[in-house]
């Protein structure tokens, strides 16, 4: 190809734009707005074919492929030979688009491919067999597809095939078929009624398709297709108008063809083709274009052809490809100079380099005068570039041009073509100050003209007089303001004048009547001025009040009868807040030149076109004051790089609405062609997109398909179900949503045209992320069956958990009725057993008492039998008590260490008599070496006992009762007890536990055996209780039944040394404990009597048992009675006995809490208590010592155990009572360091009156009713409780204790005096006497 360095220049993104002379009345034509060349993504420079497909993407035929083009990218198509699915060659010489939205491209090679924009398919056509096998050497564009599929092949020089695929055959239409009136093929072309046309040298013909033959008609005149070496192989187009024409044209004239009609008429070109027209396209205003030598022509009926723009490289004349698209924007595809596109809706920027000065530049350029000359500022002055800055221009009413710069001012004439200038303004300028002068012309709508000068002068032209005249001296601005002034610009009211400063001073309003002057400043009037930098000002074109000025803060609006102010910035969609200059077009817009472009800014609607350097710009940053408006309409603007003229009314409004395309989906940022189920060409046709669930990160890229302009277009979208609004992505055309939930969506995506206007047509995407399997339909309702059976299944839990918890609640309240049945029981066993035992007291202390008084054999024998029974009454009244408490739970094991066989032989001695008395042979049979052991000899006896009188009971005379123990050393004891009696029947054997069972005696003629019936229960829960094992057998031996208990307990085995033998203490007869024999009562009871009887507080419900006790022990002591506890307390508070005997079991109070009363209470706590009662039970025991008891006696007793235990007691306290005395009163009792140790082991009491005394020790009045008082007790109940403890009064336990705190003083070396003070004697000599009395010697003697 050819490349020359002018193609260069012409290809690259820069707009190229050459300077057409301005004559006054010939238009310029449009020139290229845009160049699209390989630096943008075009693989390659000659371009060969032009399609824009249903969907509005714009398809570019290369020397290097195909390219689909969306504004902002290309996505090109090549071949590659190992893919029959890609294009024949990259070599594309055409391209055409059917009826059926198919793209046929024509390759170099000769080969057509058939491709479908919607999914990228491409058909290899001349591939097909029936081509393939009938091949044809292609005339280029001498081809067509029709709506049918077939294909349309002209035969050079002889006519025209068509390719029947469907058929499989192949039609030849010829001259000499007498189908064609030439078989030289011009052009080809299927109408909207499906009709083939064709042209050939001659004549037009159609396709009779019922006839299946040609129709022609005679072009009356010659056909001009040049002549030249293959001229007959080069096509031109033919067009079918809206109208129905058939278009064509050869060299010298445009035909056309009315079908209605049949009739022919013909417009003349205004240049010759090579050829003819190559191709027609429609604009959407419905005009035709064609495209001659790079040069654009548009046809319409009413203004018949016209040129609109064209190539401006001659180099490069030939246009292979043409189009006009759906906005109206034409491209020109060149030979090697890419795409030229050209825009009639904007208008054409011609943009200039400075030679002088922006205003010199222009107005000589376009007005033919200088600037210069006329001001007297030559140009080749060194800051003659400044005077852009200083130039000032209006209109007048009449609508001339007025220009302002130093001293001069004057109107453009157009008769003339002159500038005529007033009289100049006198002393603003200097020739050797040029620079100064005009700052501001404006007309008021009077029609005078006001200038102002850089200095602050004002002056306004009389035009009577001609000469100016000062209206206000430039010191009453200064004097107003306070500072120099720096003006920049005048606006003239009718009655205002209203004038801008550069220096920070704001606004000045000068009132034209009076000449007052305002002042407003962004500091003083914050709500009125934004900015104190302001600039150039105009009014408004149609709102006479309203005037708009420029500042670096935006663009103000200002209301100048009620000034009111209104901002507009970069916020409302200006591309800048600083505004250099503001003019107006004959239209209404202001435009305004900024940092950042030309702005078109409606002050209505406040719509806002921005124009950069790739519109045509020079640049995109202006200069103040750079402006100019022209006679005839058009403006000119001068920045940084030069400066633009262009005609703002040949800007049309963008009324466009682009189409919006999906160019690209990212699915997890992989692109979706890389999805075998997905290709980005099937995106717009899509009606529904359908995801897994891990495929939820998506990003779609788009385009809005208008092309003139494309970084202009703005777009937004909004997934419905996702977003609640649009999402506004400017010019950003990518729409990204990470990990979308499963869902229906609908995506709408929409795009602006150039002037931000959004279109009415909205892209639409049903998009469905379907759920993963774990949340689909399927899936929740599984969910909700396990749900359902959850809830059934918690259901029925809380309905058993609430028939259980009533259920428990029943059991609770059964068991609450059972316990507190067991507890009524347990408590009238208790009280039965107390009621029992009071009586048999009664029973057996007497008898006890009768039997050595009186010796007669019958009266013995009944005494026996009285004491017998007694006691056999008690062992069923204790059995009953342990009972109720095995049934409550409450019976526990308690045990004592000692040796079990002597434990059975002391009680196996107790049936002795029994087995006697029937001839029964009672054996004991033990290991010699048992050893002692930790056992409770309470449950064993009640063992023992029932098992050998069942079996001394049902044992006939002359039988044998044996009792074996064994040790099973670190297992426990082994226990048998065996008889020859009865015997049990084996059908019997699982009943003998239950209670109240009895079996019939067949020794008393099968009656009930006599009995409880709980005798064997209690064993079975006994040995159960302490975790043995219990086996019976009752098995015949020859004539004799031999019945056997086998128990095993597993009693632990005590240490060696612990006890060498059993304690005497746990031998029982009968029930009652022999812990005394009578010899030693009386040994106790013989002795010398005390100095004074002791007194005994008895407290006992019972009064018989209570007089029976009393004349017991009335003999050595004196008996103070009480029926409860409540009034033995009152007793024992009042009366202080020496010891306490007390029922347990009593009314308003029992024993237990009475007991616990007096050991709380320090007036009593220190006497001795022994409780009476008949619960026998070691808890009971423990309770009863565990309050203060000193000894527990249980009911029924002997009365000699009573008489010892009472004596014990009170023989304790009598040798306690000595040896405190003795250490209190002793004088010879060794002085401590501190007197308080020396009874801290024997009493606390003394312990805290000595404590007491210590304290008050040199109080001379502190005595004994003191000393009461500080222990919170009466003298009486002080002096009783310390005679008890001591025998001694409390008074001589103060002396005694003063005198021994004496006597350490004295050794200490205190005088007697100073001793006797120190020690609360208020007497020397008193202290002396008491001091002898007590040592035997005189205090001196003793110091």
């Amino acid at each position: 190809m050819r490349l020359k360095s002018s193609i260069q220049h012409i290809t690259s993104l820069t707009l190229i734009m050459l300077s057409v002379l301005w004559d006054g009345s010939a238009q310029s034509v449009k020139k290229p707005i845009r160049i699209i060349s390989i630096r943008d993504g075009l693989p390659q420079s000659f371009v060969s074919g032009f399609v824009q497909d249903a969907d509005g993407f714009v398809w570019i035929g290369t020397l290097n492929g195909v390219a689909r083009y969306d504004g902002i990218r290309f996505k090109v198509f090549r071949n590659d030979q190992n893919d029959s699915a890609t294009i024949s060659s990259n070599v594309i010489i055409s391209m055409a688009r059917d009826v059926n939205n198919n793209i046929w491209i024509e390759h170099g090679s000769g080969q057509i491919d058939v491709m479908d924009p919607g999914d990228e398919k491409i058909t290899r056509q001349t591939a097909k067999p029936l081509y393939n096998n009938h091949p044809l050497k292609l005339v280029r564009r001498g081809w067509l597809g029709d709506f049918e599929g077939n294909m349309w092949v002209v035969k050079r020089g002889d006519g025209i095939l068509k390719y029947d695929f469907k058929a499989n055959r192949i039609l030849h239409f010829s001259k000499a078929r007498q189908d064609m009136a030439s078989d030289t093929i011009r052009a080809m072309m299927e109408d909207k009624r499906h009709r083939i046309w064709v042209l050939d040298e001659v004549a037009l013909s159609f396709f009779d398709q019922a006839q299946n033959h040609f129709k022609s008609i005679r072009i009356p005149h010659a056909l001009d297709f040049n002549r030249f070496v293959d001229s007959d192989a080069e096509m031109v187009g033919l067009f079918e108008r809206s109208s129905g024409e058939i278009m064509f044209g050869d060299r010298n004239r445009l035909i056309f063809y009315n079908p209605k009609t049949g009739t022919l008429r013909n417009k003349p070109l205004p240049t010759k083709p090579r050829v003819g027209i190559r191709s027609v396209q429609t604009g959407p205003e419905g005009t035709e274009y064609f495209e001659i030598n790079g040069s654009v022509f548009r046809y319409s009926d009413q203004s018949g052809i016209e040129e609109v723009g064209e190539i401006d490289n001659p180099k490069h004349w030939e246009t292979p490809a043409f189009l006009v698209d759906r906005s109206g924007l034409i491209w020109l595809g060149t030979n090697a100079a890419g795409v030229h596109q050209i825009d009639l809706a904007t208008p054409l920027f011609e943009s200039k380099h400075y030679q002088h000065a922006f205003h010199e530049d222009v107005v000589q350029k376009e007005l033919r005068l200088s600037l210069s000359a006329i001001s007297g500022w030559p140009f080749d002055a060194q800051n003659f570039i400044g005077s852009g800055y200083l130039v000032r221009s209006t209109y007048d009413v009449r609508g001339r041009l007025w220009i302002g710069l130093r001293n001069k001012v004057g109107y453009y004439d157009e008769a003339s073509k002159k500038i005529v200038l007033l009289p100049k303004i006198p002393d603003i300028s200097t020739d050797s100050n040029m620079p100064l002068g005009i700052r501001g012309i404006s007309f008021a709508p009077d029609g005078i003209l006001w200038t102002v000068s850089d200095g602050g002068f004002i002056r306004y032209f009389d035009a009577s007089a001609k000469k100016w005249v000062v209206f206000l001296d430039a010191a009453v601005l200064v004097k107003k303001v306070g500072a120099a002034l720096n003006m920049v610009d005048i606006f003239a009211d009718k009655d205002k004048l209203f004038l801008t400063t550069a220096n920070g001073h704001g606004l000045l309003i000068v009132n034209r009547n009076n000449k007052q002057v305002i002042h407003l400043t962004q500091k003083t009037h914050p709500s009125i001025i934004p900015e104190d930098l302001l600039l150039g000002m105009t009014a408004d074109p149609t709102r006479p009040d309203l005037l708009w000025m420029g500042s670096y803060n935006g663009l103000i609006l200002l209301d100048r009868k009620k000034l009111q102010t209104k901002v507009f910035t970069m916020r409302e969609g200006l591309p800048d807040n600083t505004i250099y200059s503001i003019l107006t077009d004959k239209s209404g817009y202001l435009w305004l030149s900024t940092n950042k472009g030309l702005c078109r800014f409606h002050p209505v609607t406040h719509k806002i076109q921005t124009f950069l350097s790739d519109d045509g710009l020079p640049g995109d940053e202006f200069n103040r004051f750079h402006h100019l408006k022209l006679p005839d309409g058009r403006l000119a603007f001068g920045g940084t790089e030069g400066w633009t003229i262009f005609d703002p009314n040949a800007m049309k409004a963008d009324t466009y609405h682009p189409e919006v395309a999906f160019t690209n989906l990212k699915i997890n940022n992989v692109n979706a062609d890389q999805h075998a189920e997905i290709r980005t060409g099937q995106l717009n046709q899509l009606k529904k997109l359908t995801l897994p669930y891990d495929q939820n990160s998506l990003a779609f890229e788009f385009a809005g398909l208008e092309f003139n302009s494309p970084k202009r277009l703005r777009y937004r979208y909004k997934l419905e179900g996702y977003d609640n609004d649009w999402i506004v992505s400017d010019n950003t055309p990518v729409a990204s949503f990470t990990k979308l939930p499963p869902g229906n969506y609908l995506l709408r995506i929409n795009s602006s045209n150039t002037t931000g206007q959004w279109s009415s047509n909205v892209r639409k995407l049903e998009l469905q992320i379907k759920s993963p399997f774990w949340l689909s339909w399927w899936a929740y309702c599984f969910y909700a069956c396990v749900l359902a059976g959850i809830f059934w299944v918690y259901s029925q839990y809380l309905a058993n958990r609430e028939r259980l918890r009533q259920e428990i609640m029943q059991k609770d309240r059964e068991a609450g009725q059972l316990k507190e049945l067991d507890t009524l029981k347990t408590k009238f066993f208790s009280n039965i057993t107390h009621e029992f035992r009071t009586p048999l007291t009664l029973i057996l202390t007497p008898a006890q008492r009768l039997k050595p008084t009186l010796n007669g054999p019958e009266q013995q024998r009944w005494l026996s039998a009285i004491e017998r029974n007694a006691n056999q009454l008690l062992r069923l009244i204790n059995q009953l008590l342990d009972l109720s408490k095995l049934e409550s739970g409450n019976l526990k094991i308690n045990e004592a260490l000692g040796d079990p066989g002597r434990f059975l032989e002391d009680l196996l001695s107790s049936f002795t008599h029994e087995a006697e008395a029937k001839g029964i042979l009672l054996v004991l049979r033990k290991d010699p070496d048992m050893g002692n052991y930790w056992f409770d000899p309470d449950k064993l006896e009640q063992i023992v006992s029932n098992l050998l009188s069942n079996a001394i009971k049902f044992t006939p005379n002359d039988g044998e009762v044996q009792l074996t123990l064994e040790s099973r050393g670190e297992s426990g004891v082994y226990l048998e007890v065996c008889d020859t009696g009865i015997g049990i029947p084996p059908e019997k054997l699982p009943y003998i536990y239950d209670r109240f069972y009895q079996a019939d005696d067949p020794i008393n003629n099968g009656q009930l055996a006599a009995g409880s019936g709980i005798g064997l229960s209690i064993v079975k829960e006994m040995v159960e209780l302490q975790k043995g094992t219990l086996f019976v057998k009752s098995p015949m031996e020859g004539s004799r039944w031999r019945t056997v208990f086998q128990i095993t307990l597993p009693y632990r085995k005590a240490d060696a040394g612990s006890m060498s033998e059993a304690s005497p203490n746990f031998v029982t007869h009968g029930g009652v404990q022999d812990f005394w024999t009578p010899d030693s009562i009386e040994k106790n009871f013989k002795g010398e009597p005390e100095e004074e009887a002791a007194t005994i507080l008895l407290v006992e419900d019972n009064a018989e048992l209570a007089e029976f006790i009393g004349d017991s022990l009335a003999g050595n002591h004196t008996i103070i009675y009480a029926s409860n506890g409540a009034e033995g307390l009152k007793q024992a508070i009042q009366n202080v006995p020496d010891l306490v005997l007390s029922d347990v079991l009593m009314p308003v109070m029992d024993g237990f809490e009475f007991c616990g009363k007096l050991k709380k209470d320090e007036r009593t706590n220190h006497i001795p208590i022994i409780l009476l009662t008949a619960r026998s039970s070691f808890n009971d025991r423990m309770e009863g010592l565990g309050i203060g008891a000193d000894d527990y006696l249980t009911k029924p007793f002997h009365i000699q155990e009573l008489q010892l235990r009472v004596g014990n007691l009170l023989e304790r306290q009598r040798r306690m009572r000595n040896q405190l005395r003795l250490k209190v009163s002793n004088p010879d009792q060794p002085a401590l360091a501190n007197p308080v140790d020396a009874v801290s082991l024997q009493d606390i009491f003394i312990k805290k009156l000595y404590r007491i005394i210590e304290e008050r020790l040199d109080d001379t009045s502190f005595g004994v009713e003191e000393l009461a008082e500080q222990v919170s007790m009466s003298r009486t109940s002080l002096h009783r409780k310390v005679k008890t403890l001591t025998g001694i009064a409390p008074g001589d336990i103060l002396r005694n204790y003063r005198l021994k705190r004496a006597a350490q003083f004295l050794k200490q070396g205190y005088n007697s005096s100073e001793t006797a003070y120190k020690t609360g004697f208020d007497s020397a000599s008193y202290f002396s006497k008491c001091f002898r009395e007590f040592y035997h010697v005189t205090p001196n003697e003793f110091a």
